[in-house]
């Protein structure tokens, strides 16, 4: 079975050559979200849990794109510029995923991240095809 691939039209189209998504043998590799929305007409403002939510959002609508949910997410990667908006973050993730716990990697990038994001996620999960 050949990997394929998901681009999502309500997306923010991918900033390079790259595709939303990747779904093979029942999981879906959802690509790098940049909180900032760089690209995008409806940029969210530079508060890190406006940006969380920016992220989580364009993930469940490329999940929704592939046949999956935030509640078939298996793992989640954050990437944050400032640890110190973790705290908020996670309250923000708790919103999304409800119930549901997903593995998870939060990694400090304290120089900051492409194009000006403060936070950038990305997720590992399963799906009917």
């Amino acid at each position: 079975m050949m990997p394929r691939t998901i681009t999502c039209e309500r997306a923010t189209p991918p900033h390079g050559h790259y595709s939303h998504a990747t779904v093979h043998q029942g999981v879906v590799y959802v690509s790098g979200v940049l909180g900032n929305g760089a690209g995008n007409a409806d940029v969210p403002s530079p508060a890190i849990g406006d940006q969380a939510r920016y992220c989580l959002s364009q993930i469940a609508l490329i999940l929704a794109e592939a046949e999956s949910s935030m509640g078939e997410v298996l793992k989640l990667n954050v990437y944050i510029a400032d640890l110190a908006d973790w705290p908020e973050v996670n309250n923000i993730c708790a919103t999304f995923f409800e119930a549901h716990r997903p593995a998870r990697i939060v990694v400090p990038c304290g120089s900051g991240l492409r194009l000006g994001s403060t936070i950038e996620m990305d997720v590992i999960a399963a799906c009917a095809s």
